[in-house]
């Protein structure tokens, strides 16, 4: 399982500008659990160089030529509730962690949780179960994740 685990991929000032402006795009979606945007965020002004970011970092590290296909956000926080269990329909899917504590950061994949901390990006094959972990601590969990394919 080629799972990775890239860390400080954004500047702080523009980590926490993300927040601010992924704000007025979450919703409450009856098919995703806890808060969620539409999956264009990648054609976005605002995020489409976070997504060219997240793209190039992964290149550098596996040399994998790779497309952002989606981007969304999703805000949790830590309720049972919020744990969807999926897979996606593309090559990999990427999960950038904005806003974590050591309570509730990483991904639960399908046999192991992947620990990963605030401002790093979790990167494995789309087509390992995963969910977004539950935990006693009910803070604010901020993530962007995506959907690429191999061009």
């Amino acid at each position: 399982m080629n799972v990775y685990v890239l860390e400080d991929i954004i500047e702080e000032d523009k980590r926490k500008l993300l927040i601010r402006e992924l704000q007025p795009f979450l919703k409450v979606r009856p098919e995703c659990p806890g808060q969620q945007t539409d999956n264009d965020l990648q054609l976005h002004p605002i995020f489409s160089k976070v997504a060219e970011k997240f793209v190039k970092r992964i290149k550098e590290v596996t040399g994998l030529r790779l497309k952002m296909c989606r981007m969304w956000g999703k805000w949790s926080n830590g309720q049972k509730e919020h744990m969807n269990w999926h897979t996606h329909y593309a090559d990999y899917t990427m999960v950038y962690y904005l806003q974590t504590s050591i309570f509730n950061s990483g991904t639960l994949l399908e046999k192991m949780l992947l620990k990963a901390p605030q401002n790093s990006m979790a990167f494995f094959p789309a087509n390992i179960p995963h969910t977004t972990p539950s935990s006693w601590w009910r803070g604010d969990r901020y993530v962007l994740a995506g959907d690429l394919i191999k061009y």
